[in-house]
């Protein structure tokens, strides 16, 4: 029997280990790799290609949402469990929007966590039983339903979009240009695109921006 393998990233390495441990004794399940950094995970996935992906949703480097979007690009097949402790409706709608298939809030019971790698690598939608019923009935109710646009950031290009959050989190143009395999020089020219569009002029500027959209938890 074909094992189901996984990757996992999250920035705490004792919770990495745990992870490891639960999902080994399910004897379906082979990891075959592990980041602790956002953009380290995306770089390391498109390598290693496993099944399914668990992320955590607050990673140095690069956000779990985000990690999520680009890795959902680059290989379309790859099936994504979010595991975080946010249990809000908007991360929950924000993630399965850029692509997971489950949700797990780290509270719940570890057989939880095997059940969601299982069922996602089926390709089924998968919810931590600690998840609002309410809040998976208004998801599912809602999913189709476009979303009208509200603010200059609607009218970035998925590109653009892609750098904005990346720079304000506050990558580097030469980490961005690695981890989107584009020259330093295509970086620059999108954030003085970006800049442009949205009428700011600088990053600090950017990243307020970026907390007015909801796009930088200030909890964390």
């Amino acid at each position: 029997m074909n094992k189901i393998k996984v990757f996992i990233a999250d920035d705490h390495a004792m919770l990495r280990d745990g992870l490891k441990s639960i999902l080994r004794q399910s004897g379906d399940i082979e990891i075959v790799g592990e980041a602790g950094d956002g953009l380290e995970a995306v770089q390391m996935i498109k390598v290693v290609r496993p099944d399914v992906c668990i992320v955590d949703l607050n990673m140095p480097g690069l956000k779990g949402t985000d990690v999520v979007r680009m890795v959902k690009e680059a290989l379309p097949k790859l099936k994504i469990v979010v595991l975080t402790m946010h249990d809000k409706e908007e991360y929950i709608y924000h993630a399965i929007k850029n692509g997971a298939l489950g949700y797990v809030l780290k509270t719940s019971p570890s057989e939880e966590i095997i059940a969601a790698v299982r069922d996602t690598y089926r390709g089924k939608l998968f919810f931590s039983s600690e998840v609002s019923q309410e809040i998976i009935k208004n998801y599912l109710e809602n999913r189709n339903i476009l979303q009208p646009v509200n603010s200059k950031y609607d009218f970035l290009t998925n590109r653009e979009q892609e750098l904005f959050n990346l720079l304000i989190q506050g990558n580097s143009n030469r980490d961005i240009a690695e981890v989107l395999c584009i020259s330093i020089k295509t970086v620059e020219n999108h954030r003085t695109n970006i800049m442009r569009k949205l009428e700011v002029h600088n990053i600090v500027e950017l990243i307020k921006y970026g907390v007015k959209l909801g796009l930088i938890d200030l909890d964390t």
